[in-house]
């Protein structure tokens, strides 16, 4: 007896082929999303190499030019490391300028678009990349990393704000974080960000931009325009109670990346970081305080190392010691891994 093929049973056939290969593609999907979860957990739990610029000022706060490998000691979690990379301000930079750009900072807007030169000539000098960032209602790149310093001056010099009076300064810091990309280029990274305390309108928390940054060995500077002058002495966190301690602050934001800290924010940026915070409070010092940061690029010393226990969660404190008498070391505190089932907290 012959069996005769209908419509119907070559549709099925089909469908089922059709279901076949999903099902088979979905598995694969998953295995491969599975395998990027599984990445993204290593990276979270493994440091593979930690970079600690510093600064280092004598008893009248002169910087300290002379230093060499054999001068420094570092310490992570209080167990001492090996130095592995030893270089002073000989590693190319990279750079993220973010700009705020609204009404409440027009009257200073004319210093800003002027600053470019002093950008290219005193930070970037002659090796240096960069790339513009502008905050405000909305954030945007004005300028990709470039080589290229007539570019990087151009852009700053054609910012214009807004009409509002918006800064999403912890959006344009983590747009920033991802100009600078992943380490491992070689380049110190830095973000330079001109702007007022206070963010308006972010949705990413100032602990999630420090972790960031301390993950990826990025130095972070702030510049303080004239309407930082006023205090905003907001209530801070019980740790922080009786004691103006802005490296404690930023640790505790790191740890804490969901809480939010509204005063001295930009002093506990850089603090948590390595950098510093220069206030602006005059149009006219924002050239010198470019200038300023500029010279400690020119200075620091950076020194890289391998955690020995670099599997551990937490948060992990980094010391640098120097053997020599009333010295004066700035370096960024430490730096947080969260375990991988606690991924956000």
């Amino acid at each position: 007896m012959k069996i005769r093929s209908t419509n119907a049973g070559r549709v099925s056939v089909a469908v089922a082929v059709v279901l076949l290969c999903w099902m088979t593609a979905r598995a694969s999907a998953q295995s491969q999303a599975n395998q990027k979860s599984s990445d993204r957990n290593t990276i979270q739990v493994k440091v593979n190499l930690v970079t600690a610029p510093v600064i280092v000022r004598d008893a009248s706060g002169e910087m300290v030019r002379d230093l060499e490998q054999k001068d420094f000691r570092v310490y992570d979690n209080g167990i001492e490391q090996k130095i592995e990379h030893f270089d002073v301000a000989e590693d190319p930079l990279s750079v993220v300028l973010v700009v705020e750009c609204n009404d409440r900072v027009d009257d200073v807007m004319p210093a800003i678009r002027k600053s470019g030169i002093v950008l290219t000539q005193a930070v970037l000098g002659d090796t240096g990349e960069g790339a513009v960032v502008k905050s405000s209602g909305v954030v945007n790149v004005e300028q990709e990393m470039t080589s290229d310093h007539d570019k990087i001056e151009s852009a700053i010099t054609e910012l214009e704000h807004d009409g509002t009076s918006r800064n999403k300064l912890y959006d344009a810091l983590a747009q920033a974080e991802d100009l600078l990309g992943p380490d491992g280029t070689g380049k110190r990274r830095v973000i330079i960000a001109i702007s007022e305390a206070t963010d308006r309108g972010s949705a990413t928390k100032l602990g999630e931009v420090l972790r960031r940054a301390q993950l990826a060995n990025i130095t972070i500077y702030t510049v303080g325009l004239s309407s930082t002058a006023q205090a905003m002495r907001n209530t801070l966190p019980d740790l922080m109670a009786g004691q103006l301690d802005f490296l404690t602050l930023g640790a505790w934001l790191v740890q804490h990346p969901k809480d939010e800290v509204k005063a001295h924010a930009l002093e506990a940026t850089a603090a948590a970081t390595g950098g510093a915070h220069l206030p602006a409070f005059r149009d006219r010092s924002l050239e010198p305080q470019l200038d300023r940061i500029g010279d400690e690029l020119r200075t620091e010393y950076v020194l890289s190392y391998r955690p020995s226990d670099d599997t551990l969660p937490g948060y992990h404190t980094i010391k640098v010691v120097v053997d020599r008498p009333q010295m004066s070391v700035r370096a960024r505190p430490g730096y947080f891994l969260a375990a991988p089932d606690r991924e956000g907290q």
